[in-house]
């Protein structure tokens, strides 16, 4: 999809969720958006060639996270895309962050679909962000945060 053909639909997502503070289109990455939440910001890149969307966030880790946990427990969360809607995890070789993603084919988007979209992420960021933290205590043997519904992010 042209970028010109989503910045509208992009624009007005932010009237579907009130969480949702600020759409912002990026001037110098002509592909790519912003949409703000209070503590996050959910990136939105158009990939035309292939005709897909992308939604990514980053979560810092801080530097007392159990580094085998986290990979292990994001390996195990990869393994879950069928029934997270594709919910994938990365690490940022620039940052050492960690970066939830997830692509959508761009065929019939409409503003509600990226909303929901962008607030499921923000959901599942959060999450993560608190495991990561230690303010979300995993159960024994757990591999995802307590709260983590996959079916949150199935639309």
């Amino acid at each position: 999809m042209r970028n010109e053909d989503l910045n509208p639909i992009i624009g007005a997502a932010g009237e579907f969720d009130e969480h949702i503070l600020e759409i912002i289109a990026i001037e110098d990455a002509p592909a790519l958006w912003a949409v703000r939440f209070e503590h996050l910001d959910i990136l939105i890149v158009n990939l035309p060639e292939e005709d897909l969307i992308g939604f990514s966030a980053v979560i810092d880790v801080p530097e007392t996270a159990d580094l085998l946990s986290l990979y292990t427990a994001m390996l195990a969360a990869n393994g879950l895309w069928r029934s997270s809607g594709g919910l994938r995890f990365a690490l940022r070789p620039d940052s050492g962050g960690v970066e939830l993603s997830m692509i959508l084919a761009a065929v019939d988007l409409t503003p509600r679909l990226i909303a929901d979209c962008c607030v499921a992420l923000a959901g599942h960021t959060a999450s993560w962000a608190l495991l990561l933290a230690g303010n979300l205590p995993a159960p024994d043997g757990a591999t995802m945060p307590p709260e983590f519904d996959p079916s949150l992010m199935r639309l």
